[in-house]
């Protein structure tokens, strides 16, 4: 690690989950003071260093004393920028960073060379799964991180590593000098414009991932997206060199799709890679393996191993996950859609046979997006969650002409679904929302799903 830029530097972690314990530690012997700081009263965390105070209090966010001294702020993705510390911090000119960036800092200029960053609304952690594991099979090592997996700021022990980073719009708010040497933007539809404010304050922080590349970088671009499509009309000023894909053969593109092959062209590197047997299927899936190819050709991944990859992966879980049927009903787990969009693709999938659960956590996002799936494709919808009157009220506002029913919890959803559901019809879970108004994360939330499904065809 390349410390010099922090040394003797007094530094305030904010948010003391996984990513803050992994920044305290990188920081650990290499700074002056290190405070760490995070709302959570029960946390059980202890720090043996003595240059590290912990302070643990509901009102930290608030409590401006804890900037005394302090050279900067690391801040994990879960914290909002819109804090009365962070405003104050910034007013005194104490700067303020994400983890990622933190990270970038400490990086020698080889580990800088060997990045992989990816964002976009959804599809991450399919890509950056995708990505590593094409490399990997091609013999190059590699680490999936970021929002998959270890923070990258505890990966930067490891050498000779490419580091294929899933990022958030939230970790790319506060980054000023990180540079991925391949940057992947994959779409941008509505979400969490609660922390965002609008829209295109949104899609101005998704286009940070690309703002500080050169020339001689590259950022691998979905042109079926219209906001992406429109920043590659407008080109890129001394930025760096565009890799675009599209599902649309009749695009002129450097990777497309035809006949269920993709057909790629990456600095003159030319093939074809037949996808019509691999599991993931659907458009924004195509899109997916696009974007994949590209950064991980990239790097050197050798085509047969990408080929056998794709062959041999199987659905991810809590994407489109089929758990089995019950006296002719199947049942699947999506619980990663957390947003409109992404339901709407999972919903694109089926015939006008889906008992939909959905709501969660209100992210203050659109759901217009969703109309028309809704209306192809689903029989009846089941909400839970916070944002639960919100879907119905837009269900009956747009006269869609569905059956909706808001119910308590996962479990009354459930039992409704088998209720309702016909032989031959669908059970899916595809919330379109954000989970943590009920539940830890995506996963949580999708594993009580699949609990509940499978007692229910346990007890048949």
């Amino acid at each position: 690690m390349q410390t010099k830029n922090i040394e003797g530097k007094s530094f305030l972690v904010l948010g003391m989950g996984q990513t803050g314990k992994y920044t305290v530690n990188a920081l650990t012997g290499h700074t002056g003071s290190i405070i760490a700081a995070d709302t959570n009263t029960a946390l059980d965390i202890r720090f043996d260093d003595p240059g590290i105070s912990l302070y643990l209090g509901k009102d930290l966010n608030q409590d401006i004393s804890l900037l005394s001294g302090i050279d900067m702020i690391v801040i994990s993705p879960g914290i909002s920028c819109d804090i009365p510390i962070i405003d104050e911090a910034e007013n005194r000119g104490i700067k303020v960073v994400s983890e990622i960036e933190l990270a970038y800092i400490l990086m020698d200029d080889d580990q800088r060379e060997k990045t992989i960053a990816v964002t976009g609304t959804n599809g991450k952690t399919t890509v950056v799964t995708l990505i590593d594991r094409f490399l990997n099979a091609s013999g190059i090592r590699s680490i999936a991180c970021g929002n998959i997996g270890l923070p990258l700021i505890g990966t930067l022990k490891d050498e000779d590593t490419i580091r294929v980073i899933e990022v958030s719009s939230f970790q790319l708010e506060k980054i000023f000098d990180f540079r991925p040497r391949v940057s992947v933007l994959l779409n941008i539809t509505s979400d969490h414009i609660d922390r965002h404010k609008d829209f295109k304050s949104y899609l101005s922080t998704k286009y940070k991932v690309f703002a500080n590349q050169k020339p001689d970088d590259t950022c691998i671009l979905n042109i079926d997206d219209p906001n992406i499509s429109e920043k590659v009309d407008q080109g890129f000023e001394k930025g760096p060199r565009a890799i675009t894909f599209s599902t649309d053969s009749d695009k002129e593109t450097d990777l497309n799709m035809s006949k269920g092959n993709i057909i790629y062209d990456i600095y003159g590197d030319r093939g074809i890679v037949d996808i019509k047997d691999v599991s993931l299927k659907g458009e924004h899936n195509a899109s997916n393996i696009m974007a994949a190819l590209a950064a991980s050709r990239i790097f050197g991944a050798d085509i047969k191993a990408i080929e056998k990859e794709l062959k041999s992966i199987e659905k991810l879980e809590h994407r489109i996950e089929f758990l089995g049927s019950y006296s002719g009903v199947r049942c699947f787990n999506d619980s990663k859609s957390t947003n409109p969009d992404a339901a709407s693709k999972a919903l694109a999938g089926f015939k006008k046979e889906v008992i939909l659960i959905a709501g969660g956590r209100d992210k203050d996002m659109d759901f217009s997006i969703m109309e028309k799936a809704l209306r192809s494709h689903v029989k009846s919808v089941l909400l839970i969650g916070e944002n639960k009157k919100k879907i119905q009220d837009f269900i009956k506002e747009r006269k869609i002409g569905l059956k909706t029913m808001m119910l308590g919890s996962m479990e009354e959803a459930v039992d409704k679904a088998f209720m309702l559901a016909d032989k031959g019809d669908v059970i899916l879970l595809s919330p379109a929302s954000a989970s943590m108004d009920m539940f830890r994360d995506y996963k949580h939330r999708g594993e009580v799903f699949k609990k509940l499904v499978s007692k229910r065809k346990k007890d048949a």
